[in-house]
């Protein structure tokens, strides 16, 4: 049979289809869309009319185009903007009456597990050891602490790449004292979580950090199949942090590997990277690029 999943999430809507058997899953079309769902969300608690506009389009698109594809269910989930926004029963309801379909909206420990799982995926190995998940998202970051396989703590924060450059990176060129500031009060909002599992093998997911990946390897055209597997040091997190934080954001939409509608919030996500490795105590991250959603192209 075929499945998609259609995902929103506070920055990006994805759509991931496939023919799905008992022993196999042939992925027909994995797409993504930057509508910025939860852009502005910081000031009023609301989903505002351009957002819940473009990515209701969005979603019309992403479903019809699925059921062109003869997809025998379609699945529409929904995270971070969906579970917090004070209007968010008013989009759930728009998206039934223009696609028939119900939005699931996960609650954090849902979006937590399912990222879990996906990110043994990068790394099988992970799933004999102590290992850490973290799928930093517009709106969220989800952390899982997981040994043998099996999950031992998990936290969804509320911490996101949008809601950082609202607060911290909507000037630049960024002074070098402004960087550290930022970055000094990030690390402290996860610091703060009491999430702890120093020395764990750290697996990172979601777009910001399938981006610097895709930087690192030097990306003309996104390749997944390049970008899983990847391994981000220290050394080049920093690098990368520097390079979007000093630069103005017309010279970030030209670096190579960089989807350019990321630019805007790429040094928050770059950021996140950073503190989850200072959680860790890691040298490197491994980057996965399957995420929650392709989960739930095999339930």
């Amino acid at each position: 049979m075929i499945k998609a999943v259609i995902d929103i999430g506070t920055n990006s809507i994805k759509l991931s289809m496939a023919e799905v058997s008992a022993s196999s899953v042939r992925m027909i079309k994995d797409i993504n869309e930057i509508t910025k769902l939860g852009s502005g969300m910081r000031e009023h608690g609301t989903l505002t009319e351009e957002a819940i506009a473009r990515s209701l389009s969005c979603v019309e698109r992403y479903a019809a185009k699925a059921r062109s594809c003869n997809a025998d269910s379609i699945v529409i989930i929904g995270t971070m903007a969906l579970r917090s926004a004070k209007n968010a029963a008013d989009f759930i309801r728009l998206v039934k009456e223009r696609t028939g379909i119900e939005i699931r909206v996960l609650s954090g420990e849902e979006e937590a597990d399912l990222s879990f799982k996906a990110a043994l995926t990068a790394v099988p190995a992970a799933a004999s050891a102590l290992a850490v998940s973290f799928d930093a998202g517009g709106g969220s970051t989800e952390f899982v602490v997981g040994r043998c396989g099996v999950i031992i703590a998990q936290k969804s924060l509320n911490i996101g790449a949008i809601r950082l450059t609202e607060d911290y990176f909507l000037k630049t060129p960024l002074t070098a004292a402004a960087l550290k500031a930022a970055q000094n009060a990030i690390t402290s909002e996860i610091a703060d979580s009491g999430i702890s599992a120093s020395g764990a093998a750290l697996i990172g997911m979601g777009g910001n950090i399938t981006s610097m990946a895709s930087v690192k390897l030097g990306l003309d055209e996104y390749r997944a199949d390049l970008v899983s597997g990847t391994v981000l040091t220290r050394e080049e997190v920093d690098r990368q942090i520097e390079l979007y934080a000093f630069s103005e954001s017309g010279s970030r939409r030209k670096i190579r590997g960089l989807d350019p509608r990321r630019a805007e919030i790429i040094t928050a996500g770059a950021c996140i990277v950073r503190a989850a490795m200072d959680l860790c105590c890691a040298d490197c991250v491994t980057v996965n690029d399957s995420g929650l959603r392709h989960m739930l192209l095999t339930e």
